[in-house]
């Protein structure tokens, strides 16, 4: 079947009896080159019958064995044997041209001919229409016209002949063409140029609509070719533009340009990384809120306040880092969605512990000459929405009385705090192996 039968009730019913043996080969006109094929068997004996079992199978699609193979199919046919059979002139005379009928049993036949001879060549044009009986009781029609010329005992032939015959059983019509060059023209508007030249077992074509190509290499005009296929799958373009799916095992891809979102879910090895896979965002005290109160020398104080949020809009957990981060008088207080996660207060700060410091979660803390210090790690799930990041320092005290009062207690936070540094990457512990 050209199509795979889902209905076994279906098979049943199109089952036919072919006969018995221990393997099939199955040939004929309707088995297509390149072309599924589904087959349906089941074993029958004194005991019963089997169930069908499926097979499927496709007819070979290499070119050169199949002109082998019509080769040997045409050169058995009585059409193809009189078109190679070379016209007999040695016993015509010199210039003539003559009209033959032949009748006997197993053959109907009328031959034209005309010749003519000059010096050691020789020209000849014969038509042959013939209907014959062969060894299997089968007619046969025929009809041929051969061209032949001969020079220094050399003949060269040009023919076409038409036949109708058995083969295997079956009627088989043939069209044959003899000749070392083999034309198609079309004159329309005096148009000499041909459609098609087959020369040297070559074909050549202008323009062509296939609706199906079966080729074992494919190669492009060009040197070198700009395009090519090899039989081994090798395909070299030399400017491709692909659109739709492309699967590849391996290979290697150089000054490409990734325009929209792609997905690895295996390992990126890269010397070089130039763009946010680890994002990084800086800002320093006084770009946040500043809000001041008391301006009397040593009662007033500074709170700065600055909100950070960290957009979810990747597929994987991260990790928020703080890198380190020195000040040198006040609070420090940062907060991760309305928790807080560090508090520190340096006055009060001794060997890394103090009444006014608590330890959320995973916070480093320590102890300057310079000042105090503190980073920290934490967990962002994918998923979770956006992360919101809330830094507060609280400065109190005052510069005094001198001149521009909030100007100065803005440069009190500025150099009193280095600028904070957030970080996120993608949470992994990928090429980390602990050893102790």
């Amino acid at each position: 079947s050209e199509k795979r039968i889902t209905d076994t009730a279906q098979v049943e019913i199109s089952a036919r009896y072919l006969g018995t043996g221990s393997q099939w080969s199955v040939s004929g006109p309707h088995i297509k080159p390149g072309k599924d094929f589904w087959f349906y068997v089941r074993s029958v004996n004194l005991v019963g019958k089997s169930a069908f079992v499926e097979a499927s199978g496709r007819a070979s699609n290499d070119a050169e064995g199949y002109l082998d193979f019509f080769r040997g199919e045409i050169g058995k046919t009585h059409l193809a044997q009189g078109m190679w059979e070379l016209i007999d002139n040695s016993q015509l005379d010199d210039e003539m041209a003559e009209m033959k009928t032949t009748i006997t049993e197993t053959r109907n036949e009328i031959t034209q001919t005309v010749s003519k001879t000059l010096e050691d060549q020789s020209a000849t044009i014969q038509q042959i229409q013939r209907v014959q009986t062969d060894t299997n009781n089968d007619l046969a029609a025929l009809y041929m016209l051969k061209v032949q010329k001969t020079k220094n005992g050399i003949p060269y032939v040009a023919g076409i002949g038409a036949g109708i015959e058995d083969a295997d059983g079956q009627p088989l019509s043939n069209i044959l063409l003899q000749a070392d060059r083999i034309a198609m023209i079309n004159p329309e508007n005096g148009n000499t140029t041909p459609l098609f030249v087959a020369q040297g077992n070559q074909l050549f074509m202008n323009d062509v609509f296939l609706k199906r190509l079966f080729a074992v290499s494919i190669t492009s005009s060009g040197e070198p070719p700009t395009f090519s296929l090899t039989p081994d799958g090798k395909l070299t373009a030399r400017n491709a533009d692909i659109s739709g799916h492309i699967s590849a095992n391996s290979g290697t891809l150089n000054n490409v340009t990734i325009a929209e979102n792609c997905v690895v879910k295996g390992t990126i090895s890269a010397d070089r990384i130039i763009g946010d896979i680890v994002k990084g965002y800086s800002f320093e005290p006084r770009d946040g809120t500043l809000h001041i109160t008391n301006h009397k020398y040593g009662e007033g104080y500074v709170i700065f306040k600055a909100e950070v949020s960290l957009a979810d809009d990747v597929s994987f957990d991260r990790k928020l880092i703080l890198l380190p981060f020195t000040f040198y008088s006040g609070t420090l207080t940062i907060e991760i969605n309305g928790r807080v996660v560090i508090k520190a207060d340096p006055r009060v700060a001794n060997t890394g512990t103090a009444g006014y410091f608590d330890r959320y979660d995973n916070p480093v803390y320590t102890r300057t000459n310079l000042g105090n210090t503190v980073s920290g790690v934490w967990d962002v799930a994918a998923g979770g929405g956006d992360t919101r990041i809330t830094v507060t320092m609280r400065v109190e005290g005052g510069p005094g009385n001198m001149g521009d009062v909030e100007g100065r207690k803005r440069e009190l936070v500025r150099w009193r705090y280095d600028a904070f540094t957030l970080m996120v990457a993608k949470s992994t512990d990928s090429g980390f192996t602990r050893r102790s």
